[in-house]
């Protein structure tokens, strides 16, 4: 079997994140199965692991919750 050389991108990537900018005014986010029955543990038909709800929750809110969005 041939060898799989493995070449590592991460400066190219971080290079990439550094150019992106957000304009809120200008800017659509989309959230997928983000609703009560997967995050809402009181309610939840087909719930994630409850630390993974909060986490998701969590970072939801720090990217929706923008100045006049």
């Amino acid at each position: 079997m041939k060898p799989v050389e493995i070449v590592d991108r991460s400066s190219l990537v971080g290079g990439l994140y550094r150019q992106l900018e957000l304009k809120p005014a200008e800017t659509a986010i989309v959230t997928v199965d983000m609703h009560r029955g997967h995050l809402d543990m009181s309610i939840a038909t087909m719930p994630t692991k409850p630390e993974d709800a909060a986490r998701v929750i969590a970072n939801a809110k720090a990217a929706l919750d923008t100045p006049g969005g």
